[in-house]
C-alpha cells in the first residue's frame, strides 16, 4: 500500500513515523484512525457518523412516537385530562366591589325593622298600633309580654326622613317615602319580607328565659 503527502505530494511505501520522509512534514497515519472492522463506531466516532442523517431529522412529528407506544400513550392521556379540566371549569372573574345604592341600603334598614316586628308580634301576641308606632321597638309601650329592646335605635332613613308605619286589623304597612317624601308615588320603597333565619336564631335564644319565667303549677 502507497501513501501520498498531501504537502509535497510525493509517494512513498512505508509510513512508521508521523513526518514525511520527503518534506519531513506531520503526517497523520490513516489506518490509526480507522475503527477496527465489524465494531461500530463509539463516542469517539467522526462527528458524520453520530449525527443523523439529514432525512431523519425531517420526519414528522408524530414519527418520533413509533419505536415508544407507552410515552404516546401517556402524553395522550395527559392532553385528554388537560382538555377535559379546561372544558368543565367555569371560570368567573371577580367583580369589582361597588358601594350599595340608596335603595338596597334602605330596603336592607327596613327588613331589620320588619324581623324586629314580628320579634314583638312573638312575645306581645300582636303588632304595634299605629299609635304606638315604630317606637314600641325600642321602649315599652306598657304592653304585656314586651320583653326589648327588639332593635337598640329607631334611626331615620338615608334621606333623613322617619320610616313609614301603619298597623290595621293585625296588618301592617312599612315603607320608606323616597327621595321626593311623599307617600303614594312611585319612588316609595316598600319593605321586604323579614329575615326568618335570623328571627329563629332569636327565638331559640329566648326560649330558656321563657321557660324560666313560666310558673310551675
Amino acid at each position: 500500500m502507497k501513501y501520498r503527502c498531501p504537502h509535497c505530494k510525493e509517494m512513498f511505501e512505508s509510513f512508521d513515523k508521523a513526518q514525511c520522509p520527503t518534506c519531513g512534514k506531520n503526517l497523520r497515519h490513516p489506518d490509526k484512525w480507522r475503527p477496527p472492522q465489524g465494531q461500530t463506531p463509539g463516542r469517539r466516532a467522526p462527528i458524520q457518523e453520530r449525527v443523523p442523517h439529514s432525512s431523519a431529522i425531517r420526519l414528522p412529528v408524530w414519527m418520533i412516537f413509533m419505536n415508544r407506544p407507552r410515552f404516546l400513550v401517556w402524553v395522550l392521556g395527559g392532553c385528554i385530562l388537560a382538555v377535559g379540566f379546561t372544558m368543565t371549569y367555569d371560570y368567573k372573574p371577580p367583580k369589582p366591589y361597588a358601594p350599595p345604592s340608596r335603595i338596597e341600603q334602605t330596603r336592607k334598614e327596613l327588613m331589620v325593622i320588619r324581623t324586629a316586628l314580628e320579634w314583638f308580634r312573638t312575645h306581645c301576641k300582636r303588632y304595634p298600633t299605629t299609635g304606638e308606632g315604630l317606637k314600641a321597638l325600642v321602649r315599652n309601650p306598657g304592653v304585656e309580654g314586651w320583653q326589648g329592646f327588639y332593635i337598640e335605635t329607631l334611626p331615620p332613613d338615608i334621606w333623613g326622613r322617619p320610616f313609614q308605619y301603619s298597623a290595621t286589623n293585625d296588618t301592617i304597612r312599612l315603607f320608606c317615602l323616597g327621595l321626593d317624601g311623599q307617600a303614594g308615588t312611585q319612588d316609595d320603597i316598600e319593605s321586604p319580607p323579614p329575615d326568618y333565619k335570623a328571627l329563629k336564631k332569636r327565638l331559640a335564644k329566648d326560649a330558656p328565659a321563657r321557660k324560666r319565667q313560666t310558673p310551675v303549677r
